[in-house]
């Protein structure tokens, strides 16, 4: 007689549990149900907005393609979107208006900063500085998706600190609401520690236990072997190969965190008071005197994509921020654009670089974003892929033209001839085409976004509908 083995019944919001309050969250696997079931989790949507603290250009810009509609060219700052192109839409010739009293969704004249809180949450800005004065769109995606998961909504930030001056709130994009700001998390080991810990459920000494086998490189995964491999012994072939990829995943981003060296800060993170800034030894004299500095930020973002894929592939939360750069970015750009010259992303715009090196900036940012649209395109999700059930924007602090405050044509301290790119396959949206407006305004990109992840709005803020043709 043929022995009959029962696959294992699992809900979708399963996980693998060990020591010390550890949990690993599951992709989402057959045994979570029928191909009725597996149709049905299309509706899980993902949302992101992620931010640039570079403006697109001076008298020009190597960002907006000349083509517009179907197979527009990418330009030097868009060459890193060649793999996923056909994933990604850009929107141009937007505009945040300006006025001493701002109008609707505008700014003062003052540019840095002043372009975030309208970006982000639709609302017009009353002052130089980077605050919304309402909720963004990250946090009304995640109150209304985010219900049944871990985290309504994940701020993160890639850029380790300012480095220079005050950073008069460039350093968030998330709120609440006015005055309620969701400071993001820039450290990777604090992200991974958030992602994979359940803090309310872990035992005291089991907690001390599992950070020591931790801090000897022992992997998440070793905390929950066991009940891994009971789990990949009652689950089919299918689910087993997306089990092993997922826990390969795990390792992966553990060996990329573990070649990320703490910030004095971060090590003082949640338990001592703030050290000071990171080592001197990361701090630099850019070319014009003035004091720039470097994190290792290309690993970070690294690490912090792959985290935002695991935290969406295990619908840990449904809707992120991520923060590539500050408004107004100082962080040094010596070691992610190929020229080396010792400047800080801002000033590039500002003489200290070319314009191709201006195009680099924003480059090394894009492609991080688009290595994120080709993870989720590779993961599968029900019947399709998570970046079928999600919609992706990418935001630049500016754009290129007049700025008020410096009364002056074809400067980066404006918000005029701004653009947007917008990918996924969520509720409609269309991609792979280049979209030239008459000015519409740039959260108008935020709103067509929110409505194909699911969350029926006509506005952010002040800012009413969205662009036409970016979406059936």
């Amino acid at each position: 007689m043929r022995k009959i083995v029962k696959r294992a019944t699992l809900k979708r919001r399963a996980f693998l549990a060990g020591l010390g309050g550890t949990v690993v969250g599951l992709p989402f696997l057959e045994a979570m149900g029928d191909r009725t079931a597996l149709a049905q989790n299309a509706s899980t949507m993902r949302y992101l907005v992620a931010f640039c603290g570079q403006s697109i250009g001076t008298n020009e810009n190597l960002f907006v393609p000349d083509n517009e509609g179907p197979g527009y060219d990418l330009k030097r700052a868009l060459k890193p979107l060649a793999p996923v192109q056909d994933s990604v839409s850009v929107v141009s010739n937007l505009y945040i208006p300006w006025g001493d009293n701002p109008p609707a969704g505008g700014r003062p004249p003052n540019f840095h900063a002043s372009t975030v809180g309208p970006l982000v949450s639709g609302m017009r800005a009353d002052s130089a500085s980077a605050e919304a004065n309402g909720p963004t769109s990250d946090v009304i995606v995640g109150n209304a998706l985010g219900a049944n998961t871990k985290f309504r909504s994940l701020q993160y930030r890639v850029q380790a600190q300012s480095y220079r001056g005050g950073d008069y709130g460039k350093h968030r994009m998330s709120y609440n609401d006015a005055g309620d700001p969701n400071d993001p998390v820039f450290s990777p080991h604090l992200a991974y520690t958030s992602l994979f810990s359940d803090f309310s459920a872990a035992d005291p000494v089991e907690q001390t236990e599992r950070d020591a086998l931790l801090a000897r490189d022992v992997s998440v995964l070793d905390l929950v072997s066991e009940n891994a491999q009971r789990l990949m012994s009652r689950v089919g072939t299918q689910d087993r190969q997306r089990l092993q990829r997922h826990f390969d995943e795990i390792r992966d981003l553990e060996r990329r965190l573990a070649a990320v060296a703490p910030t004095a800060a971060e090590q003082g993170c949640g338990i001592l008071q703030d050290p000071g800034p990171d080592p001197s030894s990361q701090l630099v004299d850019a070319i014009y005197g003035d004091e720039i500095g470097y994190s290792n930020e290309e690993l970070r973002a690294q690490v912090f994509v792959d985290m935002v894929h695991m935290a969406f592939a295990c619908d840990l939360t449904r809707s992120i921020s991520l923060m590539f750069t500050y408004a107004q970015s100082f962080m040094n750009a010596e070691s992610v654009i190929p020229s080396g010259v010792r400047s800080d992303l801002h000033e590039l715009g500002h003489g200290a670089g070319t314009v191709e090196d201006v195009a680099d900036g924003i480059a090394w940012q894009v492609g991080h974003w688009a290595n994120l649209i080709q993870k989720l395109d590779d993961t599968p999700d029900g019947e399709g892929t998570l970046l079928d059930h999600s919609a992706l924007v990418f935001l630049t602090e500016g754009g290129h033209g007049y700025d008020p405050e410096g009364d002056a044509q074809g400067v980066s301290h404006s918000s005029e001839n701004m653009a947007v790119l917008v990918a996924g396959r969520a509720g409609g949206l269309q991609t792979g085409i280049h979209i030239r407006t008459d000015q519409l305004h740039p959260a108008q990109c935020l709103v067509d976004a929110m409505n194909a992840v699911g969350v029926t709005t006509d506005r952010l803020g002040e800012v009413e509908g969205g662009i036409p043709g970016l979406r059936a």
